[in-house]
């Protein structure tokens, strides 16, 4: 007992003195943390710093995360290019017999590749080369991967049970059907896309409406709005004939099956609502004293057509952009602004030119007036991102593609 004694007694000072020792080094890195931060500061008090900042894939490969390189055969062959290293090993595997490969930072001026983390796995996927830009991955990068092709969901009990998860709301038992009906009409002659019909669903979740009427709008937004007038009418009998199948006539008058029902708003959703075209709109923060002067809006037969579908996106609940295509003059921006007004919402816009500038979306560097010093001022895009204004890009198939 003794000698055990003893023993404990001679170890203590040394894991006391081993624990002081990190202390100090901790210590003594913070202070030289400390010190290069004071002269960074100090260099750089008048002037602008750089500092190299590791990306996505670098970061994945030092700490073992799985990385999904996504459509990516629509990346450049220069971008590809850098991820060689991490898909050639060399024939280099660790002690478990995992691949070593890695890449080099040359930008950073290092020489030494990146040590890979074991837990490191790397994934991509790629639609057919069937469409614009989307081209065949070169043969040097495909021969590297393992290739799993995935069809396309075209079963019946899948589809229902993906319809049935993107309607969040209960489902009655008088509704049971809906999913059924949705499922028969997206593997209809028409060939649409999965997305779509997702997309067209998750509309379908606003509170103001019945199940019926929301899915209706839902797809009448995805699957009507883009089409010409001509065709307008045909596609939205389809969707009726979809949501209202097997419904008879006594039902038809009921509220929960009225696709044009106008819901009604108290004295105190008034205040933070407007109703246009059916639809309820959250009205912004603007008060009409303050409001920018618009140009009279003439609401003649075909612009209440466009108003309504324009009220059908807003209305949704979600901040879906919004693409207008028209010839010249056809009242494409005075709809926008007149909504914007209608429902207290500032809206900016900018014109865009063959030679317009990422800096007037963004914003750039200018001279301060008052101390001379380089200043970011932000751009239109930015500042209405910050305050909640609506964004008009006029004419944007004008610029640049960059």
């Amino acid at each position: 007992d003794e000698k055990e004694r003893e023993s404990t007694l001679n170890t203590r000072p040394t894991t006391t003195t081993t624990e002081n020792e990190t202390l100090k080094r901790e210590w003594q890195r913070l202070k030289d943390n400390v010190y290069g931060l004071e002269q960074m500061l100090h260099k750089t008090r008048d002037q602008f710093a750089f500092a190299f900042v590791k990306g996505l894939l670098i970061e994945c490969v030092e700490k073992g995360h799985w990385l999904l390189l996504d459509e990516i055969n629509l990346a450049n062959s220069e971008a590809l290019g850098r991820i060689c290293g991490i898909l050639d090993s060399g024939g280099s595997t660790d002690e478990y017999g995992n691949h070593t490969g890695s890449v080099v930072l040359i930008e950073k001026g290092e020489t030494k590749c990146i040590p890979r983390h074991p837990n490191f796995r790397l994934f991509a996927n790629m639609n057919p080369p069937t469409d614009y830009g989307k081209k065949n991955l070169a043969g040097y990068l495909r021969n590297h991967f393992t290739e799993l092709y995935v069809n396309e969901i075209e079963e019946q009990s899948d589809l229902e049970m993906i319809v049935r998860h993107f309607i969040l709301r209960k489902i009655n038992p008088q509704e049971t059907s809906i999913c059924s009906q949705i499922v028969t009409f997206y593997l209809g002659p028409f060939q649409y896309a999965v997305v779509d019909t997702c997309l067209g669903i998750r509309v379908q979740n606003h509170k103001r409406y019945s199940l019926l009427r929301a899915l209706y709008e839902g797809f009448v937004m995805v699957f009507v709005t883009p089409l010409r007038e001509e065709s307008k009418g045909e596609m939205e009998q389809l969707v009726k004939t979809m949501i209202l199948s097997g419904k008879d006539k006594r039902q038809l008058k009921e509220k929960e099956y009225n696709l044009h029902f106008i819901p009604s708003l108290t004295d105190e959703e008034q205040r933070l609502y407007r109703i246009e075209q059916t639809f309820v709109l959250k009205l912004g923060t603007v008060s009409k004293d303050n409001q920018a002067f618009v140009q009279p809006f003439i609401r003649t037969e075909t612009m209440e057509k466009r108003l309504k579908d324009l009220c059908r996106v807003v209305g949704s609940g979600k901040n879906y952009p919004v693409l207008l295509e028209g010839p010249t003059s056809s009242g494409k921006t005075s709809l926008v602004e007149y909504l914007a007004h209608a429902t207290q919402h500032k809206c900016v816009r900018i014109n865009n030119h063959e030679h317009t500038d990422m800096d007037e979306y963004i914003g750039c560097y200018v001279t301060d007036p008052l101390s001379g010093k380089l200043i970011f001022e932000e751009g239109i895009l930015i500042k209405a991102m910050r305050n909640g204004w609506w964004v008009i890009l006029d004419e944007l198939n004008l610029a640049p593609s960059e």
